[in-house]
């Protein structure tokens, strides 16, 4: 069971982390609230993962203060506002209905997993 949970949040840091990478491509999406929904849960699944997200150049700074000193509520409400918007423009705008079901999947989640993040107000 432990090794089920391993793999499945795994499985979402690698999902989120792509949607991070789409996010900094694309300027209809953010990416760094992606990259911190993956490192959340690169920390609870691969040690390399995390290692290699915390030692890479370009954002791997932002994760070490992030992980240090946390997000305040002011960063979860700009952060969470942003997404958001794009998130439900985007689900209007597009026709395909699992495309729809996906972003709003990680709408919840990336919701859940940044109103968890402890921070210092």
């Amino acid at each position: 069971m432990k090794e089920l949970k391993k793999t499945l949040f795994l499985i979402f840091g690698i999902f989120f982390f792509i949607l991070g990478i789409a996010g900094v491509l694309l300027p209809i999406i953010p990416g760094i609230p992606f990259f911190l929904v993956s490192i959340v849960f690169f920390a609870k699944s691969s040690r390399k993962f995390l290692k290699g997200m915390l030692n890479n150049r370009y954002i791997g700074k932002y994760f070490r203060k992030i992980r240090k000193e946390g997000l305040s509520n002011k960063t979860k409400v700009s952060t969470l506002s942003v997404i958001w918007l794009t998130h439900i423009t985007s689900i209007i705008f597009i026709k395909i209905l699992a495309i729809k079901i996906v972003l709003f999947s990680s709408l919840i989640i990336t919701t859940v997993v940044i109103m968890s993040i402890e921070g210092k107000d």
